[in-house]
């Protein structure tokens, strides 16, 4: 069995795996085989109240067996990690996984006890899979997927004026020092876990995480540290729940974020509920979980968003919210993963605000109108809006919120 020269040195000389014990007692380095290679701004109505932290602080906190090889895209430089520090060999790109299951540089550490090969799916099955979970309405999956693999690559949860990355609790014996130290591609790997594990464990009482519960590493990655911002944009614009869900927000003022049904019946704001909660004319989303991701990640990487989120902190000023096309962050047929809905009727707002005031004081609603939702038709040649606000405590601004809006009202 061969490796790259370079993946060797890697994983027999790294500090870091040294101090994490991935290698320990290391039998003497095999000669690498002869054929081992080198290797201006919008300005349209907000369609959200007024931003708030989340109610329920994130927590970090088992992570499902993996539906694709997405995660193949990771550096192979990246070390196996040992069951010393929990069972993370899953979480290795699987081509390289399977090599080190048949190197007896790993068989005798026991790095792979009770630990078999991955078969070989059958020709076209993930693809059928992966289609099976996707809306009707859906851009071009292999794009998409792509797309998220190049963010994950790259991506820095500070960049996007987030918290680190979740870490799996194996890793909470280590030093500060240590974990600063991480080779990037271990501290991904680890961040893979770290994902699957939080998203296990809130995703009962943050139901906004259950459509990531399945994906691939790199999508569960990047959603679980958007979720632990201040932000709501996976909450009230993201995958979760189906349509409807969106269209009561908007013509009854349903907020996807009140996780009581009762409460969520009165308007009453899941994200602050000593407040009632408002929705402008128009509620949106994403609707696929990797599209998601792939606008997130891509809207941090745009210059206008970086150019607002590097602003100096002030309490009393937020940037200027940024338009993105939706093609330029998905693709030509991205506005597929878009759906939402507008209020209906020339009184619209009036019929809603008096329909949504007399159930919340419990009268009689035969005689009261009840407001109506459309669906918008579409999202082609429409835009992504990005808005901004403050994070006081770590004195910076951060996403607080992004959606598509139709070509029409963009």
């Amino acid at each position: 069995m061969s490796y790259t020269p370079e993946l060797r040195e890697r994983m027999h000389q790294d500090d870091t795996l040294a101090r994490l014990r991935y290698l320990s007692d290391s039998p003497a380095e095999p000669p690498a085989s002869a054929n081992a290679s080198d290797g201006p701004a919008p300005t349209e109505d907000h369609p959200d109240a007024d931003p708030t932290p989340p109610a329920v602080p994130p927590t970090d906190g088992d992570e499902p067996a993996r539906t694709d090889d997405r995660a193949d895209q990771v550096d192979e430089r990246s070390a196996p990690p040992t069951s010393t520090v929990g069972d993370i060999s899953d979480q290795v790109p699987s081509k390289l996984r399977e090599q080190m299951l048949q190197d007896s540089v790993f068989t005798r550490l026991s790095w792979a006890d009770d630990v078999q090969p991955l078969e070989a799916a059958a020709p076209g099955d993930e693809t059928e899979a992966a289609d099976d979970r996707r809306p009707a309405n859906s851009p071009d999956a292999a794009h998409i997927t792509d797309l998220v693999a190049a963010h994950d690559k790259t991506w820095d949860s500070s960049a996007a004026g987030l918290p680190p990355g979740a870490l799996p609790e194996s890793t909470k014996s280590l030093s500060a020092a240590v974990i600063d130290a991480m080779d990037p591609d271990i501290r991904r790997i680890l961040e893979y876990q770290g994902a699957a594990e939080y998203i296990a464990a809130n995703k009962t009482d943050r139901p906004w995480l259950e459509p990531a519960a399945e994906a691939s590493e790199p999508v569960q990655r990047i959603f679980t540290a958007i979720d632990q911002g201040n932000g709501h944009a996976h909450i009230r614009h993201g995958p979760m729940g189906d349509d409807q869900m969106y269209a009561d927000r908007v013509a009854r003022l349903e907020d996807p974020a009140q996780t009581d049904p009762s409460k969520r019946a009165l308007s009453i704001d899941g994200l602050n509920e000593n407040k009632q909660h408002y929705c402008a004319k128009e509620s949106s989303r994403i609707h696929d979980v990797e599209a998601f991701v792939a606008v997130f990640a891509g809207a941090v990487k745009h210059p206008d968003v970086r150019q607002a989120l590097a602003l100096p902190w002030a309490e009393d000023r937020e940037p200027r919210p940024v338009a993105i096309p939706i093609a330029d962050l998905l693709g030509e047929d991205g506005h597929e993963a878009c759906s939402g809905y507008r209020l209906a009727g020339s009184e619209a707002r009036r019929v809603r605000k008096e329909w949504v005031k007399a159930r919340a004081e419990g009268r009689d609603l035969t005689d009261t109108p009840e407001p109506e939702a459309e669906r918008i038709p579409t999202f082609e040649g429409g835009m992504i809006i990005v808005r901004f606000a403050g994070n006081a405590a770590a004195k910076r601004y951060e996403i607080i919120t992004l959606f598509p809006k139709p070509l029409a009202e963009s």
